[in-house]
């Protein structure tokens, strides 16, 4: 680099970049501009040639990556088209002067080679293999020799383990006692008495019961209306149901607390939950990524807002999915976080993917975790990625992103690291993003039509499906009950919902079955209840039932029915056309038997069962 420079292009390149460095955007020009103010005349001083010979020396030092000037990136930009324009008579000077060593002018770099830039150019070559590499997939042998011929209760005890189980048990007699100490618990708590491990799993299958049976009051489950006819208050009563929600508890309220830890109420479980889900199962090559959203309507910090959820407020979680909806790893949503050097979607990926990169996994994402930044840092992991893709991310080639096309037209680039953005039109415009397809096309049959569509947007339509699998699965009988703790909710979805579709996917596994959800919880509800041998008999009583003549509750215009015995009588005696205009209508039943009886006929049915 000599100490003056052939051509006044240079010296406009260098101000655009010193005032990028000193963030002064002003008009950039060689001169100082005739006519100014002193304080504008200081910020565009041209540079003697001493100053600019100095800079155009250290100019490789600058990192100007993230500079979005086209005319430097530019490799076809042209000092001497630049230079036109100018009418300084000492720039023309300088441009019609010579260099004077010809070896020094061959050391003159271009700005435009120096300058880092990503170059996009069309779709070519063959595409990036990562061979699959993982040792084990799907259900560990160990587990499979150990569940395999099991019923399904057991499957779910083992992600709700006795583990799990004892923390349940412990924090809610601990939350209880300090209430009791305080004061601050209902008189009805003054006859608290201390759960164990058997009462806790009977109170979770009373929980998913509820779901599977959905009444529109808590208390409804113990009504002894006929329309709302069930067994759950002949397995626990309401008092002590009431007392254990209103008690269940997962963390000691008396420890310290760390205050950025806004799950700390529910962490260890969390944590628990999550260890048993990552050793009952290793992914295949395919994964997803995405986000749920667990319904809740009370006041919390990091309540959510998702439009196109079924529940549109509630508490979102990022799960990673495999095929068939089994969540592997999950993470709360708790507010805003604060990163550096990477965007907030690529830690909450690397943070899912932890133990999955570096063997040739595929992820699926969409289009809030996908970017060109992501694409190659998972390339480095040996990671593909596919996903759909926002426009206005960075980094992305403006040719394809502004590209205007008709239906089922289709324009793609590529980049240094093969990583291909595609856009294509359906209905709408697509923008994709690959490092593991080209820009090809497949044929589908679609609605009886044959659709052509791009290789990638048909495999992601395969691959984004496992999140929503394992959603549509969980929505099928859920437990949603109001309640002003946000930690109840979260934690009985976890268990009535995510743990429920994990244990069926290990069941259908182990056993090469298709059983249904609905179906799965019936059978592990009749086990925690009941707890026995013979599940759907109940416990039979050690006296015999007693007989009791109520009066329903409800309007007697509504509730009025014909007397059974009286009913049966005249039908025998006569015919049932004359038992149904003369049989008598009363409000009155008996309790055990269940049967509407007129104070005459019940009197007779007393003398009988005495005899028996």
């Amino acid at each position: 680099m000599t100490k003056r420079c052939n051509a006044v292009g240079v010296r406009i390149c260098v101000d655009v970049v010193l005032n990028h460095m000193t963030g002064n955007w002003d008009h950039v020009t060689g001169t100082a501009g005739n006519g100014a103010d002193s304080s504008t005349k200081s910020r565009r001083r041209a540079l003697t040639e001493a100053e600019l010979a100095f800079e155009a020396e250290n100019l490789t030092d600058f990192d100007a990556s993230d500079f979005s000037d086209d005319s430097i990136a530019d490799p076809t930009f042209s000092q001497n088209q630049s230079s036109s324009s100018s009418g300084d008579e000492g720039d023309k000077e300088v441009k019609s002067s010579d260099v004077e060593n010809e070896d020094e002018a061959a050391e003159v770099v271009p700005l435009a080679d120096i300058l880092p830039e990503r170059r996009w150019e069309p779709v070519a070559g063959d595409r990036k293999t990562f061979p699959f590499s993982a040792v084990k997939t799907g259900v560990p042998t160990d587990l499979i020799q150990k569940l395999h011929g099991a019923s399904p209760v057991v499957y779910f005890v083992h992600f709700i383990d006795d583990d799990v189980i004892s923390v349940l048990v412990e924090e809610t007699n601990r939350y209880a006692a300090q209430k009791n100490a305080t004061g601050a618990g209902t008189p009805r708590l003054n006859k608290w008495t201390n759960t164990d491990p058997a009462e806790m799993r009977k109170f979770l299958g009373i929980v998913i019961w509820m779901g599977l049976m959905h009444l529109p009051k808590l208390r409804d489950y113990w009504c002894t209306k006929r329309m709302y006819e069930n067994g759950i208050r002949k397995v626990m009563s309401c008092n002590r149901f009431e007392l254990l929600l209103m008690m269940f508890h997962l963390s000691n309220n008396e420890e310290l607390i760390n205050p950025e830890d806004r799950l700390h109420k529910i962490s260890k479980f969390l944590n628990m939950l999550e260890k048993n889900f990552k050793e009952s199962y290793y992914p295949e090559e395919e994964v997803c990524i995405d986000e749920s959203n667990v319904p809740f309507r009370g006041r919390i910090y990091f309540q959510q807002y998702l439009p196109n959820k079924r529940y549109k407020y509630g508490i979102k979680v990022f799960k990673l999915c495999v095929n068939g909806g089994y969540t592997w790893s999950f993470k709360v949503y708790t507010g805003k976080e604060r990163v550096q050097e990477i965007s907030v979607s690529e830690k909450i990926v690397k943070e899912l993917m932890n133990g999955l990169l570096d063997t040739g996994r595929t992820l699926y994402t969409d289009n809030w975790y996908t970017s060109v930044s992501l694409s190659e840092n998972l390339i480095q992991r040996q990671t593909h990625l596919v996903g759909t893709l926002r426009s206005n991310r960075k980094n992305n080639p403006p040719d394809v992103v502004k590209a205007k096309l008709r239906r089922g037209e289709v324009v793609a680039q590529q980049n240094q690291n093969k990583t291909v953005v595609c856009k294509w039109k359906d209905k709408r415009d697509v923008l994709m993003l690959s490092t593991k397809h080209d820009d090809s096309m497949v044929t589908v049959h679609r609605r009886g039509q044959d659709v052509h569509k791009p290789t990638m947007v048909v495999e992601y339509n395969k691959g984004k499906a496992f999140v929503d699998h394992s959603d549509q699965m969980a929505a099928y009988a859920p437990y949603v009950r109001r309640t002003v703790k946000w930690y109840k909710r979260l934690v009985f979805h976890f268990i009535t919902s995510t743990a429920m579709v994990n244990a069926l996917h290990l069941y259908n596994k182990v056993n090469n079955k298709r059983m249904g959800i609905t179906e799965f919880k019936e059978a592990i509800v009749e086990a925690l209840v009941y707890q026995d041998d013979n599940p759907r008999v109940s416990r039979p009583s050690s006296s015999k039932p007693r007989h009791f003549l109520k009066e329903y509750e409800c309007q007697k215009r509504v509730t009025r029915k014909r007397c059974n015995p009286c009913y049966k009588t005249m039908s025998q005696r006569r015919d049932p056309a004359y038992a149904r205009k003369n049989a008598k209508k009363i409000n009155t039943y008996c309790d055990s038997c269940e049967l509407p009886m007129c104070l005459e006929c019940f009197q007779k049915h007393l003398e009988t069962v005495s005899l028996e």
